[in-house]
């Protein structure tokens, strides 16, 4: 099966094998090549055969190949997708930071990757080891970054170590995922495996929401060694990527840990954003 973007400039183009289940990316700059002479005319339904398409594009001859909507296949993907989080009570997309952080979130409107807050002298209290940074793909850099769940890893790490002074965690609308610029992630970002929403379906889904014991994990089969450990904190860190900046509309609540940090929030927030502000302790609680 053939989908064809429509929604940006680079078109991407993915075909799904049915006789070996794999789905193979193309991308095809369409200021060069305009999709009417990739496809030759052909419209949304058409049925076809390798050989009504472009020498330029390449795949194998045997198939038929259909175009369809990339928007409403994205769509339907998607909500699949979903129904399968909601086994795992998932609430949205997690996005920890700084109560100070939160401030020049709101002022400016925007959730901001971190390439553009460097670029644009934008101070912020950072979190992030800078040896993992340093492996961090600039693709990923230029992308927000979210949890599918709470109490990952890397969170707690990062509490633990102090890096976090003031930490509270903002919930992003589920709806994010139907966005034509988000990417999904198996185990964390830096780690390089970004796919789409139907690629997705196939995650590991019970290990990424997996919280606890890692002795108890379904991965520790035997004894618990540096492997098995780094394998089930990689997929517990799983991440979920926007491109580019991220609307406050988007947020759907945001957990605080202490009345304290709530009356803080208090003192700048507007009472449409007190409205999503609860007082959450237990997901902050220490994870092993």
């Amino acid at each position: 099966m053939l989908v064809v973007t429509d929604h940006c400039t680079i078109k991407t183009l993915l075909i799904t094998n049915p006789e070996k289940d794999k789905i193979v990316k193309f991308e095809i700059d369409t200021n060069k090549y305009p999709n009417q002479k990739i496809l030759l005319g052909k419209k949304i339904g058409d049925i076809f055969q390798k050989s009504d398409l472009s020498s330029r594009f390449i795949a194998d001859q045997n198939l038929t190949y259909e175009i369809i909507d990339i928007q409403t296949r994205l769509s339907e993907k998607t909500s699949e997708l979903m129904n399968i989080l909601q086994k795992y009570k998932f609430e949205g997309f997690i996005h920890t930071t700084e109560i100070e952080n939160f401030k020049s979130i709101l002022k400016c409107g925007f959730l901001i990757p971190r390439i553009d807050l460097i670029n644009n002298g934008i101070n912020f209290k950072d979190s992030a080891e800078i040896g993992v940074l340093e492996k961090t793909t600039d693709f990923v850099k230029k992308c927000c970054r979210f949890y599918y769940y709470y109490k990952t890893p890397t969170n707690y790490i990062a509490t633990k170590e102090g890096k976090y002074k003031d930490p509270l965690i903002i919930v992003y609308n589920k709806k994010l995922a139907y966005k034509s610029n988000v990417f999904f992630c198996p185990e964390n970002a830096q780690r390089g495996i970004i796919k789409t929403a139907e690629e997705a379906l196939y995650f590991d889904w019970e290990g990424i929401f997996e919280r606890g014991d890692r002795r108890q994990s379904k991965y520790c089969s035997c004894e618990l060694n540096d492997e098995i450990t780094k394998k089930i904190s990689h997929i517990r860190n799983a991440e979920f990527l926007v491109q580019g900046n991220v609307s406050i509309e988007y947020i759907h609540k945001i957990c605080v840990s202490s009345q304290r940090q709530y009356d803080l929030l208090k003192s700048f927030c507007s009472d449409e954003i007190m409205k999503k502000v609860v007082k959450e302790s237990d997901k902050f609680d220490k994870i092993f």
